[in-house]
């Protein structure tokens, strides 16, 4: 090994406000010595874990056991974006590491509790919302990302993805966008799961003005606004078709593949993945298509 360099990131960038638990990330920089190329991870903390809740009050097996089962669903609740066409960094990793608790809790002081993290690569790629404006003058990469940001809507509304406060999480700072070499988009990786499955019980009509805005208001900056709203609903509806037809092909495969963990809990993952495939099924993606044009229209009538 050449060098290990492991920095803490002060605050995100995201506009959304923050909410309880750990939020603790730190990004870390590898370099062997036989390699020409550093090894860079993201690396947070699991949001709920022992520490949390001791701080809550529960008593220390309860802590442990709550923490468990949360890293459980975070790792299932991946499992469940992949297979509904979220497009994720390629592998994260669950680890432990030891921390003495120095909590609200006295009697627990001094008390050594595994605490979960998540490791994954780091995406080398712009966050959707930070792409500077004028790189839309660029008809090439303008119709490209509005292709790749379609198919990312589409996953996005497919799993409910919001905030406590039950606004849609998308285009806020998660989606990172990957360029090929000549400099056009290539790909959207969604970094962070935060709020997958949050709105599982709303009807996707409801939802699919949300996602007019992330189209809308990069209108100005564009050559070709009608090319580009277009290619935006075409993969957007593409996507959700797509979707609903894998579901199709393989309903007994979707359907029980969290059973095993289902103990009749509302608002369970279980519960939450019945309802999302339940809506999947019942949607018409050419019906949303045609919402969220109106809403654009609507907001920008130049288009």
């Amino acid at each position: 090994m050449e060098y290990i360099n492991v920095g803490r990131v002060i605050g995100s960038l995201s506009r959304r406000p923050a909410f309880y638990g750990r939020r603790d990330v730190y990004v870390a920089v590898l370099k062997q010595r036989k390699h020409a190329r550093e090894i860079v991870h993201i690396v947070r903390m699991q949001k709920w874990g022992v520490r949390e809740h001791l701080d809550e009050g529960r008593d220390l097996l309860e802590a442990m056991i709550r923490s468990e089962a949360y890293t459980d669903y975070i790792l299932d609740r991946r499992l469940a974006c992949r297979q509904l066409c979220m497009n994720l960094p390629p592998q994260l990793t669950a680890k432990r590491l030891t921390e003495e608790y120095r909590g609200h809790q006295g009697r627990f002081h001094g008390t050594i509790v595994w605490s979960t993290y998540f490791q994954r690569d780091y995406i080398r790629g712009t966050a959707t919302d930070k792409v500077p404006q004028y790189r839309f003058q660029d008809p090439a990469f303008a119709l490209a990302f509005a292709r790749l940001l379609g198919q990312a809507a589409a996953a996005n509304l497919i799993v409910g993805r919001s905030d406590l406060s039950g606004n849609v999480l998308f285009d806020d700072g998660d989606e990172v966008v990957l360029e090929d070499e000549q400099g056009i988009p290539e790909r959207i990786v969604v970094a962070d799961l935060t709020g997958t499955f949050a709105d599982y019980l709303s009807d996707t009509r409801d939802l699919a003005p949300n996602y007019a805005d992330p189209i809308a208001k990069r209108l100005d900056a564009v050559a070709d606004p009608d090319a580009f709203v277009a290619a935006y609903l075409d993969a957007f509806e593409a996507q959700f078709l797509a979707a609903q037809q894998e579901y199709q092909r393989h309903e007994r495969a979707f359907d029980s593949l969290f059973r095993h963990l289902d103990h009749g809990h509302p608002a369970s993952l279980p519960d939450r993945w019945r309802h999302v495939l339940d809506r999947l099924r019942r949607s018409n993606p050419s019906e949303l298509r045609e919402i969220i044009a109106d809403r654009v229209c609507r907001e920008c009538p130049k288009a």
